[in-house]
């Protein structure tokens, strides 16, 4: 793993709140039109006139509520994997993190999930650009360094 793959990861990293509410959103939309069927009624009784399909009516939505669950069902696990998939890179990197000292993780939280510049954090932490440059460089290193360790298991 190089550093660039580090910051690759990091850039990712400072995505991943947007990556997760999309998934959520995802998850959301599936599970209300699923509720939008349980809503369905069977056709009442008002003495109108019907098409010749509208024999069994509560059976005919029993049917559609099954087909649109088994339909949505492969595709909610899928996007509950990918939930539980964005959780655990979160936390890697997050502990990964605690190896850094806070110096290094502030640079690095600003610069990837801020998305300031090395001027911009230079300037709020008041020191050089490339005294930033130094500790996200550092810090990437550590990240690395434990993350090579922790996938050694």
């Amino acid at each position: 793993m190089t550093r660039e793959d580090v910051r690759k990861m990091l850039r990712r990293w400072g995505r991943i709140t947007e990556e997760i509410e999309a998934v959520e959103d995802q998850i959301k939309a599936i599970c209300d039109e699923i509720d939008t069927v349980d809503n369905l009624h069977a056709q009442g009784l008002d003495g109108m006139p019907h098409g010749s399909d509208v024999g069994r009516p509560t059976e005919r939505t029993a049917v559609a509520k099954i087909t649109l669950a088994e339909r949505y069902q492969d595709r909610l696990a899928e996007l509950n994997r990918k939930l539980e998939d964005l959780d655990r890179f979160r936390e890697r990197i997050e502990d990964a993190l605690l190896f850094t000292v806070p110096d290094d993780e502030y640079v690095i939280r600003l610069k990837y999930i801020d998305g300031l510049t090395f001027e911009q954090i230079a300037d709020k932490m008041e020191v050089t650009a490339e005294r930033v440059k130094q500790r996200e460089r550092r810090g990437v290193e550590i990240i690395k360094e434990h993350m090579e360790e922790a996938w050694k298991f």
